[in-house]
């Protein structure tokens, strides 16, 4: 496509080349009728001479148009005219976030930021059934504030099945190779996932500074995004913590069902992922610790050489010791580096450290778990266990004596034994035995009253009645659903919509809500003031093309209803 600069398109007058791509031009233009600044993207002219590209330029533009979220570049006015076909926007002056990238990873907060920003406007995206598609840094634009902006909403596929392109509606391949999910290679029907997808590969781009894939063609592309997982997050950034790994691995899974249900979800966990510790100071001190007692272990293993023998204190400073003398205590300087490892680590200040930053709860818990490292103080109340008392040994043995006229044995005053005493009264015992006997009874009786209904004349009866299960609601106790309207399988235009005529019964029960489902995602729903009978209608608007099934679900209080379905095939 040739410059077009000085030249006008429509009320346009178009000033300098912002942008280009295979398909389109995007022009900084000046508007005079709003005395602003635009940018204006100018289609191909191979595309806008074909008849069919325009017929889903108009459609998908009217779309996009209608989307109105803080972080979806509005779209001001579309048109033709002669060989030309545009879209009308806002002017950004940040660039977009691959001029970001270029300059490496971005700082984990940055990334948070965005994701976020991204993730609330695919959402409000998807919940009016579009889905972008064509994901990927260059149409996330920035303003000077560095907010993102979501654009080229439906471009890919309003390229998809022209002439020009080579592409079958049906089953096209639309998107970036970089950035497309498994299922846009598959050519499979895409939803909101589809998006989530891609903007796990963005996601990891941010943090890495590098995609998860790449290949010099995009076969080579294709195998890896369809069998291929990507290299894990620290062995190329060590210093991210490991809890975004599964967090990136559900973003990017090869099966849509395993994603995360909504960008906002991905975003949310992704910012718990980034926000938590990388470990937990327990978790550090207890390493610290086994490592220290496995370093001790090792060096009490090793045999001691001749040289390794420590001095006796007994000598003086720089005196040998005598010959043949055993060590006595050890030098401070002798002590193996592991000991004093283990030491330091449990010394004062750590556990000061550690009860200083616990609740009055939690310094009880702390304490069984640190060694003392001083003398320890007692309080002066009774203390919780009983000491032993001190050990007395028994006096020499002394042969019994035996007095004239007397067969029995007369022990001597030293061999008299005292029993002692127990620590508690064997009659108060046998009480509270007693006592916890009796209550145990009455309690029994009680039971066995109120299982017999508690009337005295139906005792000895009969056993009781069990309990009436609880009652699976069958089809005679849900709601209903039936479609009146289309009464077949419709076949329609991509962009135009279908209204759904449908009524909902319940004899027993009052309907409460009626919802529109796809994929069991929530598409439209209507609150209904229990009524027992319910007409109503949806619209539905397909946003691809393909075969579209949707559910009518009725709810009677909690209670799901059997569903009318209708699929309708987008061309």
């Amino acid at each position: 496509m040739s410059d077009l600069s000085g030249t006008h398109v429509g009320q346009y007058e178009l000033l300098e080349v912002m942008g280009k791509g295979g398909m389109a031009t995007v022009y900084r233009a000046y508007q005079p009728s709003m005395h602003r600044e635009v940018a204006i993207k100018i289609i191909a002219p191979g595309l806008a001479s074909d008849p069919e590209f325009m017929t889903r330029f108009e459609r998908e533009a009217q779309i996009i148009a209608r989307l109105q979220h803080p972080h979806i570049l509005p779209v001001y006015d579309f048109g033709r005219e002669e060989d030309k076909a545009y879209l009308v926007m806002r002017l950004m002056d940040g660039g977009h976030l691959a001029d970001e990238l270029d300059r490496g990873p971005l700082k984990p907060e940055r990334v948070i930021e965005l994701t976020r920003q991204i993730a609330s406007a695919l959402d409000y995206a998807h919940r009016r059934g579009i889905v972008h598609r064509d994901l990927k840094p260059t149409n996330i634009l920035l303003d000077d504030m560095g907010n993102a902006y979501l654009t080229d909403f439906g471009i890919a596929k309003m390229v998809a099945g022209t002439a020009t392109t080579g592409l079958t509606a049906p089953g096209a391949v639309m998107g970036t190779p970089t950035y497309m999910a498994p299922e846009q290679w598959r050519a499979q029907p895409v939803d909101g996932r589809t998006d989530v997808y891609s903007l796990g590969v963005i996601v990891y781009q941010m943090l890495l500074g590098q995609t998860p894939f790449s290949a010099e063609t995009p076969h080579g592309l294709m195998y890896q995004h369809l069998d291929m997982q990507p290299p894990a997050p620290h062995t190329i950034q060590p210093d991210l913590p490991l809890s975004i790994e599964p967090v990136l691995g559900k973003a990017l899974a090869k099966d849509p069902e395993d994603r995360y249900a909504s960008a906002s979800a991905f975003a949310e966990a992704l910012d718990g992922a980034l926000n938590a510790p990388m470990r937990l100071p327990e978790q550090t001190d207890f390493e610290a610790h086994r490592a220290a007692l496995d370093m001790a272990a090792a060096a009490a293993s090793e045999p001691f050489a001749e040289s390794d023998l420590p001095l006796p204190t007994s000598t003086g400073p720089g005196e040998a010791a005598p010959e043949g003398t055993a060590p006595t205590d050890v030098e401070p300087d002798a002590v193996p580096a592991s000991t004093q490892t283990y030491e330091r680590m449990l010394d004062d200040e750590i556990e000061d450290e550690l009860m200083a930053g616990a609740t009055t709860g939690e310094a009880f818990d702390l304490q069984p778990t640190i060694p003392p490292t001083g003398p320890v103080s007692f309080s002066d109340g009774a203390p919780t266990i009983q000491s032993a008392p001190a050990y007395t040994p028994p006096p020499p043995y002394q042969p019994p004596l035996h007095q004239p006229g007397s067969s029995g044995y007369t022990p001597a005053p030293s061999d008299t034994y005292e029993e002692p005493q127990p620590a508690i009264n064997r009659s108060l015992l046998l009480g509270g035995i007693a006592v916890v006997g009796i209550i145990g009874i009455v309690i029994l009786v009680l039971v066995v009253s109120l299982l017999s209904g508690g009337d005295g004349d139906n005792r000895g009866a009969g056993p009781t009645s069990p309990p009436e299960p609880t009652i699976t609601p069958t089809a005679e106790f849900r709601p209903s659903a039936s479609i009146q309207s289309p009464t077949s399988a419709p076949a329609v235009a991509l962009g135009d919509s279908v209204t759904i005529q449908f009524t909902v019964q319940d004899s027993r029960n009052p309907i409460t809500r009626v919802e529109l489902r796809r994929f069991n995602r929530v598409l439209d729903s209507v609150d209904v003031s229990n009524q027992s009978t319910y007409s109503g209608s949806f619209t539905y608007t397909p946003d691809s093309t393909g075969r579209h099934t949707v559910e009518v679900v009725p709810w009677s209080n909690g209670i799901r209803g059997d569903t009318a379905s209708l699929t309708i095939t987008a061309q």
